[in-house]
């Protein structure tokens, strides 16, 4: 792919390259879009991504001005829930002394608040109104209305940085996974939850949902490792989650969505972690200059 695609305008728009490879090498199209711009598969190492896709001021301004206005309170506040118990569970069991915790997209603050109150909390969030919000449920958390790479924080600030429903909307994930590595304590930890690629990449097309133009990257456990590698951090631990349909409204959409991930879960189990078909996963990752 040399130039824009007939059909989208180049205003705000951008192609780019494989960041893994860091080199113009071949790109198969695996999932057409001249709307919102095209899927593609790195050859080399198998990372897919978006290119053309929206630039980074454009994006900024989206989630800005748009994305948790537009929703409405119970689709940002409960959805996942269930998801993020799950996270903060793991969490304090791996650390039952209390920390400092950063969480990066904190929304409503949801997470955070599954945190007792001897923990120092954080947030980053773009959206000033979920931060009116998250201030008011947590008026002891510091919430900063701010992208991650306007935030201030001094080095090695934080022992766990959590990063939920996010990553995949990173333009620039070297850059702003670095950026995490930097800010933990020695043998802190960072939790990244996304979509599985191999999982969603089919589900979404046989339901025939487009993935929103805001999603930069698509990734599997095994390319998001390789990901966080690049950037100086070392996966060493892992655990997939169900859709976050467990926290709907619809009682049909959440037996369904348990008994997805249950005989997902069970697949993975089955063939040692080679077919790995769990909707959603947490990669567990810590500096590789940092013990533990």
């Amino acid at each position: 792919m040399n130039s824009i695609e007939p059909g989208i305008s180049p205003e705000n728009w951008q192609e780019v390259n494989c960041v893994l490879c860091e080199a113009g090498g071949p790109l198969t199209v695996v999932w057409p879009d001249e709307a919102y711009g095209h899927l593609v598969q790195c050859d080399r190492c198998g990372l897919v991504f978006r290119s053309p896709r929206r630039t980074e001021d454009y994006l900024s301004r989206e989630f800005t001005t748009h994305w948790t206005e537009a929703r409405q309170a119970f689709f940002l506040e409960d959805y996942r829930k269930r998801n993020l118990e799950r996270i903060a569970h793991w969490i304090l069991k791996h650390q039952p002394n209390p920390g400092s915790i950063l969480d990066v997209g904190s929304s409503y603050g949801t997470l955070l608040e599954l945190f007792p109150d001897s923990w120092r909390r954080f947030g980053i969030e773009p959206s000033s109104a979920a931060c009116q919000v998250a201030r008011q449920r947590l008026p002891d958390a510091q919430i900063i209305n701010s992208t991650l790479g306007e935030a201030s924080f001094p080095i090695g600030s934080f022992d766990i940085i959590t990063m939920v429903d996010t990553v995949y909307y990173l333009p620039y994930p070297l850059r702003d996974l670095a950026r995490l590595r930097d800010l933990l304590r020695p043998g802190g930890l960072i939790l990244i939850e996304f979509p599985n690629f191999r999982n969603r990449g089919k589900v979404y097309r046989w339901m025939g949902h487009r993935f929103c133009e805001t999603w930069m990257y698509f990734y599997t456990p095994a390319t998001l490792e390789k990901m966080l590698y690049k950037t100086g951090l070392r996966v060493i631990a892992g655990f997939g989650l169900p859709g976050h349909q467990v926290g709907g409204q619809r009682l049909g959409a959440k037996l369904l969505t348990w008994s997805e991930f249950y005989l997902t879960e069970a697949l993975a189990k089955i063939s040692g972690g080679r077919i790995n078909l769990v909707p959603h996963f947490i990669l567990v990752a810590t500096a590789t200059n940092h013990d533990g």
